[in-house]
């Protein structure tokens, strides 16, 4: 294999090479100003780049596997093939699209260009722009909106640069170390609580080493707490890491939902939802735990996140799945009111493109959960869904609605339906199992009188040893009789 291109039997293979699958991720903004870089002399040098760049665009679009020969007829015109040109093409494509990607990051991050600025024209001496450089910067620093663990850093070479200008000026005295160490400190601080938050959000899904922890806050001893509660981002990360870490001490998670109500907002978005989602989930495993006082803990951080704009995509919706997982929420409250009001409040949050048909799914469910299986059948009979999960979430309520009425014609149908659909959807995965297994199993307990309990019990230990089984309680309560 060669850097950047597959061959397989000896046949160059552009679909696998490293740029083809980086162009491929490309938004179309990203695929217009790409186009626009490399037409540029200042960037690129080899306006051929250009046409090879359409050429795989045009594939993409066609969903046409990209030949060597054809690329290269785009490339060089009349010439005769040469591997290994179009190889080094390749090569330089794939070098522009880094260097795009880079200047992209760049612009995306105003500090670090600030940073980057004033150590231009300190360079040039040129004193006017210089400070002007340093005003701005660390303006848009003390009001900084969103917040970030890397505006303390940023503020540590501000103030670097500043020391370096008038150390070139001979104004300076002194290292000023207490201004720059105060900046590192808060920036190392708050990186080691954000990671030590990380560390342990994981710990829930995955095996970590024993050893971290303790070595972490061997580490974190080294701090004073004024450094941890000085700023809103290092004391968010600080709450959170004891609330994870220490949850018999309410105040932490206490102090967490507090300042994420007050700063929340501030967070870049992505950073802002991961906190927000790490509380949630703190939440949802004490649930599971048995304490069911963190209903209430979880609607509150769901009520801020929906109060700050928080649980939004990059678009400015409501993912569906967070509309479902906030109304399951508090219908495991049974907060039916609240839930009612929920649905409507946020339904025109919702992406336009499936916003009635997430809407009607979920008011299926409160319907379906508060056993009005009349209106809920109605509703679940006229919706279709392209998502497969709320597909086989919508004929698993009409399977139950279906048994508990004891329409078993329908339900026999619906059985078969089931079956047929699973067996020509394989990309739901284990899902494709559970279901499947809950389809047969309600199928056997059909045809099995309610007093033959032998036959029942049989079932009842085939349902119990069954690895995967969606709905099993449901099914082992029927198999009862209740």
């Amino acid at each position: 294999m060669c850097r950047f291109l597959l061959i397989i039997n000896g046949i160059m293979e552009i679909s696998n090479s490293i740029v083809y699958q980086t162009v491929a991720t490309f938004s179309a903004w990203e695929l217009n100003n790409f186009r626009k870089w490399l037409q540029s002399p200042f960037h690129n040098a080899r306006p051929e780049l250009g046409s090879l760049f359409d050429y795989m665009l045009q594939c993409k679009r066609e969903s046409i596997r990209p030949a060597p020969a054809a690329a290269f007829r785009c490339v060089f015109s009349e010439q005769d093939y040469d591997e290994k040109k179009l190889r080094h093409a390749l090569s330089w494509l794939m070098a522009q699209a880094r260097a795009f990607l880079v200047w992209q990051e760049l612009q995306s991050d105003g500090h670090r260009r600030n940073v980057y600025a004033a150590r231009s024209f300190r360079k040039r001496n040129i004193e006017p722009v210089f400070r002007q450089v340093i005003r701005e910067a660390k303006a848009e620093i003390r009001d900084d909106v969103p917040y970030s663990a890397e505006s303390q850093l940023v503020d540590f070479y501000l103030n670097l640069e500043q020391y370096q200008w008038d150390a070139g000026q001979k104004r300076a005295q002194a290292i000023p170390f207490d201004i720059l160490t105060n900046a590192l400190t808060a920036f190392y601080a708050t990186k080691l609580l954000q990671m030590g938050c990380m560390y342990q959000a994981q710990q829930a899904l995955q095996k970590q080493s024993p050893h971290t922890l303790p070595r972490l806050d061997a580490i974190l001893s080294g701090f004073s707490e004024e450094v941890f509660l000085k700023e809103p981002q290092t004391a968010l990360y600080y709450c959170g890491y004891l609330m994870l870490s220490k949850p018999e001490e309410e105040q932490w998670k206490n102090r967490f939902r507090q300042l994420l109500e007050q700063h929340g907002r501030h967070f870049p978005a992505e950073e802002a939802r991961d906190l927000l989602m790490m509380a949630i989930n703190y939440c949802i495993r004490r649930i599971n735990q048995g304490d069911r006082e963190y209903l209430d803990e979880v609607l509150n951080f769901y009520q801020i996140g929906l109060h700050n704009r928080m649980l939004l995509d990059e678009r400015g919706y409501l993912r569906k799945y967070t509309y479902n997982n906030v109304l399951l929420t508090m219908l495991a409250g049974k907060l039916w009111d609240r839930a009612s009001e929920f649905l409507e409040t946020y339904r025109d949050q919702l992406s336009p493109s499936e916003r009635e048909s997430v809407y009607c799914y979920n008011r299926a469910v409160f319907l379906f959960r508060k056993a009005d299986y009349g209106d809920a059948q109605e509703m679940l009979r006229e919706l279709s869904f392209s998502d497969p999960m709320y597909n086989l979430e919508a004929r698993r309520m009409l399977l139950r609605i279906y048994y508990e009425e004891n329409a078993h014609d329908a339900l026999e149908s619906l059985l078969d339906n089931l079956l047929t659909w699973l067996r020509r959807h394989g990309e739901i995965g284990y899902h494709r199992e559970m279901y499947r297994n809950l389809a047969r199993f309600t199928g056997k307990l059909l045809k099995i009188p309610v007093s033959d309990r032998e036959k029942r019990q049989k079932l009842d230990k085939k349902i119990r040893d069954t690895p995967l089984v969606a709905d099993r309680q449901w099914l082992l309560e029927k198999v009862e009789g209740r």
